[in-house]
């Protein structure tokens, strides 16, 4: 890549498929996959089936091609290399889609990213509930191992008052 291409894909096709050159650039420029026998493009947010007007936004966006160009005259030459964006025919664009571009498209399943679990927040030492949990502790530590076996045993007749009757009711 040149600097004053702006960091397109420069198009030269060699060899006897320029299509197949083509479909190189563009895949080195776009995140293109092949998912569920279809072709799509991630560009952020929903998946962007790959069709004609989508092969066109990405040859004009990430491809182009180099033209040698004199920008003086004959007498006083000054040749530079001048980048154009590529544009392609309609057989190039229905190759591409149904040839090319599949068979070099990295194949894979959709899936969802993984969650990131969030750590629990811990309240603050003066939130009305944790002042109210040192309340409860503070009450059962002064009234001793009597008071909470007094409770727990309460449990107990409660849950076996419960144990013969049918939940689904």
């Amino acid at each position: 890549m040149n600097d004053e291409s702006n960091g397109r894909i420069v198009y030269s096709p060699r060899g006897r498929n320029a299509e197949d050159d083509l479909a190189a650039c563009i895949l080195r420029a776009a995140k293109i996959f092949m998912m569920d026998g279809q072709l799509v493009w991630v560009k952020g947010g929903p998946l962007v089936p790959v069709v004609r007007d989508v092969v066109i936004e990405l040859c004009g966006r990430f491809v182009v091609t180099e033209h040698p160009v004199n920008r003086g005259t004959e007498a006083e030459p000054d040749w530079a290399v001048e980048y154009r964006a590529f544009a392609p025919t309609e057989l190039t664009i229905r190759n591409l889609i149904r040839e090319s571009l599949p068979k070099r498209a990295p194949v894979v399943q959709p899936e969802a990213a993984q969650r990131v679990e969030e750590e629990p927040q811990l309240l603050p030492d003066d939130h009305p509930e944790v002042v109210a949990g040192r309340r409860a502790a503070a009450k059962y530590a002064e009234a001793g191992d009597a008071r909470l076996h007094e409770e727990m045993d309460a449990g107990q007749r409660t849950a076996a008052r419960y144990q013969g009757c049918d939940a689904s009711r």
